[in-house]
């Protein structure tokens, strides 16, 4: 333990650090050519006659297209061909990429379809199960085929829509992506069918002369059985484009450039204020077939459901998802592994531009938003630029720069990165960025480097982190300064099928953080096990130990801060009972100390469908510290009257405040949309309670050039 603080507490942590980072990104060029097993191939149709998208597979393209199937289990039982049989089919013509799935099924009344909101059939998040909700199909399309980036389109029994775009990093996943295009689904006899058309304008691919080949992957999600199957799979990575088969046929592709100007109004009726109305509109152009230009002016945002209040254990600041429309094209460009920039920074927006998309093997993406003043938090009007550049390098290498400026009352706070992800063979991947950060008279460095390592049954995943006592952030997300931080995760699964046990799991965190004079500021762990059963029933226990220092006073006199460790611990036990189609509960009990005080947490959560087109979810916190309790009590609802027009409530009573928000939406032609809300929420003033009503009208055209 010595000798690795020893190495931890001093500047050779940095050297090693990078020296790793290059004997890595040396060993990923080196084995980037490896091409581990023969790929699956299906071949696109051209088609002069487009298919009715009813979800019925009676048009002659799928009778002349080859499907693709022989899609194999990852759940419950890996490795094994899927019990119930799957058809995809492919098609095309100048304007739409065609997909239609025929998914045959022995018990058609077990079918799972109760999900009608759009983009609400991926529960968002780490770890969370890509089709988790209801009976799916999925499209996955890595369409530069470069095995780094894909697209998603998805679709239930109901024809209910869900779209999304890789979010880079290591851990992959999702961002939320609202693209344009149609689905249609039919429950039979025989079990379900399902078409899209995807237009290829909102797709980004090469534009190269003669045949095309993607890479391509289809998924298929049963509930009842609880059954997840592929197409495709290549060795141990079953999520990223590397698993993908080959899409083919694909000839003489061509993009219209498309113009889109969606003009609001919104009239609301305030308390205290009145009533006020408000206009404004977005821009959306494709320069290029691979390069959108977006601009907003006076955006209004009121459609967006407020953040729920959370309890927060730490010291630090919760980092918020982007839900904002105008942010989410190119915010996967962006992320970076230290967040040098960070879009819910930017609120009161008074106009904004970006450019995203690729230039060859480059990706660019370039942003500039101007804030208001907002006199209530005395924070100043700003400007905030973010441009990245993303070059690939090899087959299963990249490397970005970033440059980012806040700009508030004559000061600029300017921060530069540079940052790179390799992949190692198939399961292993390095990622590292080194930034600095230039302030009026202060300027310092923050570096990162992390370590992942996966298969099928386990990962481990190691992050060095250090940030500068100076290195100021302003347009970022950096929760502390002066820190250098060492974090391992370990977590795995094992599926015994015996004894009624259908998976076993656990995940362990092991963390050691110093300032930069080498004093231990925190250091810990947490481990959990869960096991899941074949009735339904999941358990899970936990444990978390650590100490952390607090500076509990801080007096210029003093010659030195005075600080203070605590002990921090707790136990945590839960249930869960899930029916894997809608109706799920969980609980979860908690004890321990934090921070000098005793504490205890009860969460409870339930989730339930009364009826086929209301969904409700219940949740309740209970928190005490010592003597002092605080309840936090969420209601959600969603009823959806037809695909097209839907009911949201979100009601949150915490902290002895109520907060409401309620949204009648209507989409009356597609990118077009009507709003009616009713929002309530606490100020310093009082209960301030919102009426407004937003309509958008969607003004599209084609461009020659």
């Amino acid at each position: 333990m010595t000798k690795f603080m020893l190495v931890f507490n001093t500047g050779l942590c940095e050297i090693a650090v990078l020296s790793f980072i290059m004997l890595s990104a040396l060993l990923a060029i080196a084995l980037g050519a490896e091409n581990p097993e023969t790929a699956k191939v299906i071949e696109a149709v051209r088609t002069e006659v487009p298919p009715k998208i009813d979800g019925v597979l009676d048009d002659e393209c799928w009778k002349l297209s080859k499907p693709a199937t022989g899609f194999t289990q990852q759940k419950p039982d890996e490795f094994q061909p899927a019990k119930e049989q799957t058809f995809a089919y492919v098609a095309y013509d100048d304007d739409n990429l065609y997909i239609a799935f025929n998914c045959l099924a022995s018990e058609p009344d077990k079918i799972v379809a109760n999900i009608t909101s759009r983009d609400a059939l991926i529960p968002r998040g780490p770890g969370a199960d890509m089709l988790s909700y209801d009976d799916a199909v999925q499209v996955l399309l890595d369409t530069f085929h470069d095995r780094r980036n894909y697209y998603s389109f998805m679709v239930n029994p109901r024809g209910t829509q869900t779209d999304g775009k890789s979010g880079g990093g290591m851990f992959g996943g999702e961002t939320v992506w609202d693209c344009i295009w149609d689905a249609e689904a039919r429950i039979n006899d025989d079990g379900w069918s399902a078409e899209m058309a995807i237009p290829f304008c909102y797709l980004r691919f090469r534009s190269v002369a003669g045949e095309q080949t993607w890479g391509i992957n289809f998924r298929r999600s049963e509930k009842a059985s609880g059954e997840e199957t592929y197409w495709s799979r290549v060795g141990d990575d079953i999520s990223s484009p590397h698993a993908y088969g080959l899409l083919t046929g694909l000839r003489e592709l061509s993009v219209k450039h498309f113009l889109n100007i969606i003009p609001y109004s919104v009239a609301r009726n305030r308390t205290e204020v009145g009533f006020e109305h408000s206009e404004g509109a977005d821009l959306e152009v494709l320069v290029t077939p691979n390069l959108t230009a977006t601009a907003t002016y006076n955006p209004d945002f009121g459609q967006i459901e407020a953040d729920p209040e959370r309890f927060n254990l730490t010291r630090r600041e919760f980092q918020l998802p982007e839900k904002r429309p105008f942010f989410k094209e190119g915010l996967e460009l962006f992320n970076t592994p230290i967040s040098a920039f960070y879009t819910r920074r930017m609120v009161d927006i008074e106009y904004g531009s970006k450019l995203a998309g690729k230039i060859g093997p480059t990706a660019v993406a370039a942003l500039n938003v101007q804030t208001r003043a907002n006199e209530d938090e005395d924070e100043p009007a700003a400007n905030f630029t973010s441009i990245r550049l993303k070059q690939d390098v090899m087959e299963t290498a990249s490397m970005g720069v970033i440059a980012v400026n806040k700009y508030r009352e004559g000061i600029s706070n300017r921060i530069f990165g540079i940052d790179g992800n390799f992949r190692i063979g198939q399961n292993m991947q390095l990622e590292t960025q080194v930034c600095r950060s230039f302030f009026p008279e202060m300027e310092d460095t923050a570096i990162m480097a992390s370590f992942l390592r996966r298969s099928r049954r386990y990962f481990v995943f190691s992050r060095y982190e250090g940030v500068g006592p100076n290195f100021i952030a302003e347009p970022g997300f950096i929760t502390r300064r002066d820190e250098k931080q060492l974090f391992i995760v370990t977590g795995g699964e094992i599926q015994p099928k015996r004894y009624g046990i259908e998976q076993i799991g656990t995940i362990n965190f092991l963390r050691m953080v110093t300032n930069y004079d080498n004093e231990i500021m925190r250091e810990g762990f947490d481990t959990n096990v869960s096991a899941t059963f074949q009735n339904k029933l999941s358990i899970s226990v936990g444990y978390d130990r650590g100490t952390e220092v607090v500076v509990v006073e801080e007096d210029e006199e003093q010659a030195e801060e005075e600080k203070e460790r605590y002990l921090n611990s707790s136990k945590q036990v839960g249930i869960g009972y899930n029916t894997k189609e809608w109706t799920s509960s969980e609980f979860s009990f908690s004890q321990g100390m934090n921070y000098g005080q005793k504490m205890k947490r009860l969460e409870a959560r339930t989730r339930l469908k009364p009826v086929e087109s209301l969904s409700v979810e219940i949740s309740m916190d209970n928190l005490r510290l010592d003597e002092t309790a605080e309840w936090i009590n969420t209601v959600r609802l969603n009823y959806q009257f037809t695909r097209n027009m839907s009911l949201r409530f979100f009601g949150q009573m915490s902290f002895g405040r109520l907060t409401i928000n309620s949204l009648l939406r209507y989409e009356y032609q597609p990118g077009s949309n009507l709003y009616l809300a009713y929002n309530q929420f606490e100020t310093d003033d009082g209960t301030e309670k919102v009426i407004f009503v937003k309509i958008t009208y969607l003004l599209g055209t084609y461009l020659d050039f």
